[in-house]
């Protein structure tokens, strides 16, 4: 609510700038993080954490991890900050993060846009709880129905253009869910809002104040099933492990 405006400026002619660089400028979200988290690392974190990115050097996945194993020794050394960044440096909105020690990232929803697969492969093969025990609480950003157009169907580029980068996200957002449904039944709990079409984009300031309302709104209507489900007993501290410590 506060950032926002500034991170995503729309500057002079932002369509054209988006054809040819990246849509905004990532210093203002670099500069936007720098004062939320300062110079702590992510070894401070008092919960576990595992956040999804794009490594654009070795083109392959990337999990930035808390030390809750004892083979997570390097990634507590990095700044928050440069996590976050390297998290969310989404392709076209954003330039390419590279970190000061030579690393370049892109934003994890390339390939993790609903990172509740990956927690529940962390629980269950990292720290080796039993999937009947596993709980999950997924939150969405909005969802919009998706219809592939008959003229798409059987066209090229020209038929598909941007629409592409959509379908895509949307099949993977729909199968992901589908997995962690497979596995853990209703022990995994969604909360999203389905709206119109175009009604939000990802990088529009002026409906922040829409977006809250809805996410109030589904705050109401779940605080019982989240309160009896999720917080009915406080979480065990998070300790490092001690391997990781030194």
């Amino acid at each position: 609510m506060e950032k926002g405006p500034s991170i995503f400026s729309p500057g002079s002619l932002p369509w054209l700038r988006h054809w040819i660089r990246p849509k905004h400028d990532a210093r203002a979200l670099e500069a936007a993080l720098d004062e939320v988290f300062g110079e702590r690392l992510l070894g401070q974190s008092t919960t576990r954490l595992v956040i999804p990115a794009f490594d654009a050097q070795r083109g392959d996945i990337q999990l930035f991890k808390t030390a809750h194993s004892a083979a997570y020794k390097q990634d507590r050394h990095l700044r928050a900050a440069t996590v976050a960044v390297s998290s969310a440096a989404a392709p076209t909105y954003f330039s390419a993060h590279t970190t000061p020690s030579g690393g370049c990232y892109l934003d994890g929803g390339v390939w993790a846009n609903c990172p509740a697969l990956v927690g529940i492969l962390e629980a269950l093969c990292i720290l080796g709880v039993p999937r009947e025990r596993l709980r999950v609480l997924s939150i969405g950003t909005t969802s919009e129905p998706y219809f592939v157009k008959r003229s798409q169907r059987d066209g090229g580029k020209a038929s598909w253009g941007k629409d592409a980068v959509p379908l895509l996200m949307q099949a993977q957002l729909m199968a992901t869910l589908g997995e962690c449904r497979l596995l853990l039944g209703d022990r995994f709990k969604r909360i999203d809002r389905a709206v119109p079409p175009g009604l939000f984009a990802m990088d529009n300031p002026r409906t922040l104040g829409d977006l809250r309302a809805l996410g109030e709104q589904a705050a109401r209507s779940n605080e019982t099933m989240v309160a009896t489900e999720f917080l009915y007993a406080p979480a065990a501290e998070f300790v490092p492990s001690g391997d990781a410590k030194r």
